[in-house]
């Protein structure tokens, strides 16, 4: 077992209880919430060859946050099965965990009591069914079986947001075990929700101030999270990104999550997200902002240090239309139909991105894109992109300090 994994407080109670129910519920289950953030770039951190949005060095705090509690996530498929819940509950108990005493968490939340009235608690968690699937029924706090299981049975708590959790979970090895985590989208609507009920928690005028504080706390560190899962979104999970927004994209729970990242990361209503946006570089937290939720695609895929004039990015792919470049070609207007013709008509072969404010004013953005004109046709000429990302620690003015030749080199190379 690496040391990296012996640092993490939870491991020692996460990893045995993992791998007895690995034994029977491998596709089931996810791990969400903080502490599979945690997993994920502990995973990241030993694997620095895995691309993702913006590589780890250039984060400004990259250290993994550790947390307390567990967040599993059930498929419906496992709720609407009597059987399986047993595996859960013998796992469970296996390893120390026993039923919650509260009320309002009973079968879906289980502690282990340690020494120093110290305690591990796991949350059960499960998508709000859709109609039609007459072994499931749920209200506001819990998605259970019908009928009901008794003491024989498990809960999830409902969580709408969790819509999509069993389309392309991201899987990795870690320590020793297969660990399994919710895919991007499904996390960001997660994390966008928490991060906007903390902060309604946080302007309640009739809440104490140690409440309030609390709340808004909170409500960064969950804004953070919203960072960190689009910072280190793989190349694969960019791939599959698309299909699971298609997937989502009539949920409520998917469309509120839109109206929050406008609100918060676009428009800046929530000032969470400025409290976190100190720990990106300001170029980087663009990159963030330019994934655009819910299309939440890679633009660059960096593996360069903190410091490094510029990055260069080469996107091979035949399905480039699917990959994380589509968000910047497909969003919806007139800009759309413009580009979808310019494919059939030429190959656009280099995608040269500029640092805001060089031809206009700062908050203004600028792409050059280079092209061969060829015949028209039906489908795409354009096979493979090369993406020259010019903005990484530089900053142009209109007059003070505009762009030479000599900034070019590079590219030209």
């Amino acid at each position: 077992m690496s040391k990296v994994v012996l640092d993490d407080p939870l491991w020692p109670h996460f990893e045995p209880l993992w791998k007895d129910l690995l034994l029977t519920e491998a596709k089931a289950l996810q791990v969400a919430g903080g502490y599979g953030l945690f997993l994920k770039q502990r995973f990241l951190i030993e694997n620095r060859d895995v691309p993702i949005v913006i590589p780890l060095e250039r984060w400004r705090d990259n250290r993994p946050r550790a947390t307390k509690d567990l967040d599993l996530v059930l498929s419906l498929d496992l709720i609407g099965t009597p059987e399986r819940h047993q595996n859960i509950l013998k796992a469970l108990e296996k390893n120390d965990f026993q039923v919650s005493e509260k009320p309002s968490g009973k079968r879906w939340q289980f502690v282990k009591l340690l020494k120093h009235d110290r305690l591990v608690l796991v949350e059960l968690h499960a998508p709000l069914p859709e109609d039609g699937n007459p072994q499931i029924v749920a209200d506001r706090q819990r998605v259970k079986h019908k009928p009901s299981l008794g003491e024989a049975g498990i809960h999830g708590r409902t969580n709408p947001e969790a819509a999509g959790c069993d389309l392309f979970p991201f899987r990795f090895s870690l320590g020793g075990i297969q660990a399994t985590v919710v895919n991007p989208v499904t996390w960001s609507v997660m994390k966008l929700t928490a991060m906007h009920d903390r902060w309604t928690g946080s302007q309640d005028s009739e809440a104490n101030e140690e409440t309030r504080s609390f709340a808004q706390q909170q409500a960064i560190k969950h804004a953070q999270d919203v960072c960190r899962v689009i910072a280190s979104m793989t190349r694969d999970e960019s791939d599959t990104a698309s299909a699971v927004c298609d997937a989502l994209r009539e949920r409520p729970a998917f469309r509120i999550a839109v109206t929050i990242w406008n609100d918060a990361f676009v428009n800046d209503r929530i000032p969470a997200v400025l409290s976190a946006k100190v720990n990106w570089l300001p170029e980087d937290f663009e990159v963030i902002l330019e994934c655009r939720f819910p299309l939440v695609s890679v633009i660059r895929y960096g593996s360069g240090e903190a410091n490094n004039e510029s990055d260069r990015v080469s996107v091979h792919d035949s399905r480039w239309e699917d990959c994380g470049f589509r968000i910047i070609w497909f969003e919806g207007g007139a800009g759309e139909t413009v580009r979808r013709e310019l494919l059939k008509q030429a190959d656009v072969h280099t995608l040269l991105r500029l640092p805001t404010g060089i031809f206009y004013a700062q908050g203004v953005k600028a792409n050059v894109l280079f092209f061969d004109r060829k015949p028209a046709q039906e489908t795409p000429w354009t096979k493979q992109l090369w993406i020259y990302d010019l903005r990484t620690n530089r900053h142009f003015m209109l007059k003070e300090n505009t762009p030479k030749r000599s900034d070019l080199v590079n590219f030209v190379a």
